[in-house]
């Protein structure tokens, strides 16, 4: 029998473009906006997901104009010191953070920013920094950091 192959070397040059669909729109329009949060929440378990949904992941009920407004304020529930990039070059470090927004039943994956001579641990409350309005693009990063309260 022959030997598994159990790795290939290689480069596949792989570019993507993520789409946000009817519900992620309303989230990216909202931010760019209003500089707020819309979610939606499922009726039929009561989950509330950031960005909005159209449908629930839980127990899969469509989630038809059931926005809610979410955060904009949240918890730190991981955070994780980045100081090499995806290339595997070292970088200068930063932080990025599970957040959890208020009133929202899902967690969010952004910048955090520390606040001077204050490391961001699980449990710290944080807020976010929105890009200038006029800046802004309908994007998840018109959302530059959260920063400690």
């Amino acid at each position: 029998m022959p030997a598994a192959i159990t790795r290939v070397k290689g480069k596949i040059p792989i570019e993507n473009s993520y789409t946000s669909g009817l519900a992620g729109e309303k989230t990216l329009k909202a931010i760019k906006e209003h500089g707020e949060f819309i979610g939606t929440s499922c009726p039929t378990c009561n989950w509330t997901y950031f960005p909005a949904r159209m449908f629930c992941e839980r127990c899969f009920s469509r989630i038809l104009e059931n926005d809610k407004s979410v955060g904009p304020e949240g918890t730190l529930e991981a955070v994780s010191l980045v100081n090499i990039d995806q290339s595997g070059k070292k970088t200068k470090p930063y932080y990025v953070g599970l957040i959890k927004l208020d009133k929202a039943d899902t967690k969010l994956l952004h910048h955090i920013k520390g606040a001077k001579g204050l490391v961001p641990r699980p449990g710290a409350r944080v807020r976010p920094v929105f890009n200038s309005p006029d800046k802004r693009r309908g994007s998840i990063t018109d959302i530059l950091a959260f920063e400690l309260v």
